[in-house]
């Protein structure tokens, strides 16, 4: 049934793949906003780019870069398509894109040679192996063959690292930062409840913003119930939502410390999951793109 439908969502001819870049298969693409003609720039979907940018999945496979040149290559921007997932997907859900770069942590178990495996698959780097972040970090130096103590191996293809020696035991007292080779759909997160400490006045939020739905200020010279503004500088009582930099910005005398906040995530809806996945692996999902 699917293959029945793919032809009639498929667009072919009107999209050029960036010069230099390769695809796979089903790899998230992003519009670059910029044409060759009257066909589209498009790239593979990374970090540079939000979920905005989403005009579909890859249906041509690409795996030599031309530096000189672009690529014609089709795209699924509506309907059936199998894709991998950044992270487990259930039958129904809706989904957005993922990042490229993964932040976790895991237990030690104190055991010889522990082995941790890493989330979304496959993995093209890591970047580091932090042990006790939080105490006395400890950067683990990574090598081929078999680690010893602050050392660590890595199985790209299998997505896992193996602790040298003997690890330590505790909760989250590793933090691996790894690389995947392109953002891949993810649940879709539509709304956000979080309690966050920070120093005066900024505060990082955890994902993009829409729109505050509640910031109460639980410490400060001035807590309670904020309101929000979207420009200017922020008065006494007010909080100024910062979209292009993901936080919220209060006013300076009133010496907030910490909030709770409830807001609407700017996430773009790009998928419904057709059929569930772990992590890593391949999912149907219902493709809608289009930005641009």
């Amino acid at each position: 049934m699917i293959d029945a439908y793919v032809g009639v969502f498929k667009v072919a001819d009107l999209y050029l793949l960036e010069a230099g870049k390769t695809i796979e298969f089903g790899d998230a693409l992003a519009s670059t906003g910029t044409y060759n003609g009257d066909k589209l720039i498009v790239t593979p979907f990374t970090s540079d780019y939000d979920s905005s940018d989403f005009i579909g999945f890859s249906d041509t496979k690409i795996t030599d870069d031309y530096p000189d040149s672009h690529r014609e290559i089709s795209v699924v921007w509506h309907g059936p398509i199998v894709v991998k997932v950044g992270e487990d997907v259930l039958a129904g859900q809706d989904l957005t894109i993922g990042p490229d770069q993964y932040t976790e942590l895991f237990d030690g178990d104190g055991s010889t040679l522990q082995v941790l495996e890493l989330g979304p698959a496959p993995i093209t780097n890591v970047v580091s192996v932090t042990e006790d972040p939080t105490g006395t970090p400890t950067v683990l130096t990574e090598v081929s063959g078999t680690p010893t103590t602050n050392q660590y191996s890595v199985d790209l293809e299998k997505s896992k690292i193996t602790i040298g020696g003997t690890s330590v035991t505790g909760t989250d007292n590793y933090e691996i930062v790894y690389d995947v080779e392109v953002s891949r759909p993810i649940p879709l997160v539509k709304e956000v409840s979080e309690s966050i400490t920070f120093t005066p006045d900024d505060a990082p939020l955890s994902h993009p913003i829409d729109y505050p739905l509640l910031v109460n200020a639980t410490a400060g010279s001035s807590t309670g119930i904020k309101t929000p503004i979207y420009s200017g500088t922020p008065g006494t009582g007010e909080v100024l939502v910062d979209r292009a930099n993901q936080q919220l910005t209060f006013n300076s005398t009133d010496a907030i410390t910490a909030a709770d906040v409830v807001y609407k995530t700017a996430y773009k809806l790009i998928a419904k999951a057709i059929g569930k996945a772990t992590a890593g692996n391949k999912a149907v999902v219902w493709a809608k793109g289009g930005a641009n």
